[in-house]
């Protein structure tokens, strides 16, 4: 259970530590192979297209199966490579063959071939990613546009678009090519307003044929949208049109006006166990925060100290560092700033907050505070009450080595802030803490 609020948010890396530990001690890491009896890489699959300069998304991953001899937690992961890697985590319920998905992470820098070494246990194995160029083609296959050099033949979109909603998988783009041999492709076109399209697969047969591009990205411009694509000396133009949406309009996501109070419910509906009520200020590394004061039913439980910089309109919390030395992370400074929360944010907006440290005394590391928007306008009951214009974001605590970041915790804690009003919902997917009342002053 979550005991109260502004410490969850206050110790967050102290929870994902801790978080961690008793996976370990609760369940054996598991044990197994890449590899089958002979040494042979046992089947894996690159899902996803490729290209340089785009930043991947959840269709870009590795399946890889794995022969488990033993059962618990895993962590399966790749080295980085042009920019990007691959990992998945997670916990074998049986032994046998498990097919584990690694997601992506980070973007590639630069067209080509990128040979991943895939480790898990004692074992590897190699997986092979072919990048595109940004605006190009590739593959083995020869073909080109029909429509060159104008409008692209035979061109259908597929979904709505609307300026400022990220695109999903129902936005797509049918194009005609003449293929003259057959073999692999592989097409994406220059990003226009802040969203592309792009398309992989293999020609079986000779002759006119459509292809599928899918979109990805959130379009920042309404109005007709023209795409070019390239396919060898051919190449043609489609249009997308824009709807006007809602540009973010910043509100107050973390109310911190005096005697404001918030009651919460802590795993037990209908019963207000905590109340946090703001209540002075506090003066840490030269800057003024709000007091944040929490209490449950046998008294004061827990201060905390958050401000807001009105030239930016960010949100800081201030996190003592003091105790961050049990987990062999030290830092140079007695306390961090850290940046959580923005009044104008979009979805698939992410928030890094970096902070300076050392693991072990020796090594340089950076311990980065990462908050994803998953979604900057939904709507959600909580205790029976009906919320919109609510941001829905995932924070996750990491720990990056020279460029490279590691999540430190197996899933995210979850954050739903309700314009006008602050905290309304923390979950880990297991337990949460529901707002019942407030009052903002």
């Amino acid at each position: 259970m979550y005991r109260i609020l502004t410490v969850l948010m206050g110790t967050m890396l102290f929870l994902s530590s801790c978080k961690k530990e008793e996976s370990v001690e609760k369940g054996q890491p598991a044990q197994g192979s890449l590899q089958d009896d002979l040494g042979d890489c046992l089947p894996k699959k690159v899902n996803g297209t490729y290209i340089a300069n785009q930043t991947l998304t959840d269709s870009n991953y590795i399946e890889v199966a794995i022969d488990v001899v033993k059962a618990g937690a895993y962590t399966v992961f790749t080295d980085t490579l042009n920019g990007y890697s691959f990992k998945g985590s997670g916990n074998f319920g049986t032994p046998g063959v498990n097919i584990v998905r690694l997601k992506s992470i980070g973007k590639p820098l630069a067209a080509g071939d990128d040979d991943f070494t895939v480790i898990f246990d004692s074992s590897f194995c190699t997986v092979q990613v072919s990048v595109t160029p940004a605006g190009g083609s590739s593959g083995t296959a020869v073909y080109s546009l029909q429509g060159t050099p104008g409008a692209c033949t035979s061109f259908i979109p597929a979904g709505t678009y609307t300026q400022g909603t990220a695109l999903g998988t129902t936005n797509k783009v049918t194009l005609s090519v003449n293929v003259t041999a057959p073999g692999t492709w592989a097409i994406s076109t220059p990003a226009v307003t802040g969203f592309s399209f792009a398309g992989a697969g293999t020609f079986t047969a000779t002759g006119v044929q459509n292809i599928p591009l899918t979109g990805t990205g959130t379009p920042t411009a309404s109005g007709v949208q023209t795409f070019m694509v390239t396919v060898g000396a051919s190449s043609c133009t489609f249009p997308i049109t824009v709807a006007v949406g809602t540009t973010p309009v910043p509100g107050i996501y973390f109310p911190m006006t005096a005697a404001s109070w918030w009651s919460y419910d802590d795993g037990t509906a209908g019963s207000d166990t905590i109340k946090t009520t703001v209540n002075g200020t506090g003066t840490f590394l030269g800057k003024t925060y709000q007091r944040f004061i929490t209490t449950d039913e046998f008294g004061p439980l827990d201060t905390a100290y958050y401000r807001k910089d009105n030239t930016t309109n960010f949100y800081y919390l201030y996190s003592d560092t003091s105790g961050f030395g049990s987990f062999g992370v030290t830092f140079p400074q007695a306390g961090l700033d850290v940046l959580f929360l923005k009044d104008a944010l979009n979805t698939n907006d992410v928030i890094n907050s970096d902070h300076a440290a050392k693991l072990g005394g020796v090594t340089n590391v950076t311990v980065r505070i990462q908050s994803k928007v998953i979604d900057a306008n939904s709507s959600i009951t909580v205790n029976g009450k009906n919320f919109t214009n609510v941001y829905n974001i995932e924070l996750m605590p990491q720990l990056g080595l020279a460029g490279t970041f590691q999540n430190l915790s197996l899933t995210p804690i979850v954050y739903y802030y309700a314009k006008g009003i602050g905290l309304i919902k923390i979950t880990d997917g297991t337990d949460s803490q529901d707002i019942r009342y407030w009052k903002i002053n």
